[in-house]
C-alpha cells in the first residue's frame, strides 16, 4: 500500500497508482513491472510567472500540452528571407 504522499506525488505527476510498487522520497518510481523512473518537475511561464506544471488545472494542462516550441533558429531563418 503506498502512503498518503506517494499518492499526493503520482497523483500530480498524472501517474496511475495501480502501475506502481513504491515512490522513494527521492522521487524514483518503481512500477510492478519492474521498472524504475525518476520523475522530473517541468516549470512553464504561465501568466507572467513561472510554476510547476503539476499545479495546472485541468484546463491549463490541456492548454500546456497545445503549445508549439519556439525554436531561435527556424525564426532568424523566416525573418532573413523577408529581408
Amino acid at each position: 500500500m503506498l502512503s498518503e504522499w506517494a499518492q499526493g506525488v503520482l497523483k500530480a505527476n498524472r501517474i496511475d497508482p495501480n502501475d506502481v510498487e513504491n515512490v522513494s522520497s527521492s522521487f524514483e518510481v518503481t512500477f510492478k513491472d519492474g521498472s524504475r523512473r525518476q520523475i522530473c518537475e517541468v516549470w512553464s511561464r504561465v501568466m507572467g510567472y513561472c510554476r510547476p506544471t503539476t499545479e495546472f488545472n485541468v484546463g491549463k494542462y490541456s492548454e500546456f500540452a497545445d503549445r508549439k516550441m519556439f525554436t531561435e533558429d527556424k525564426c532568424k531563418c523566416h525573418l532573413e528571407d523577408n529581408d
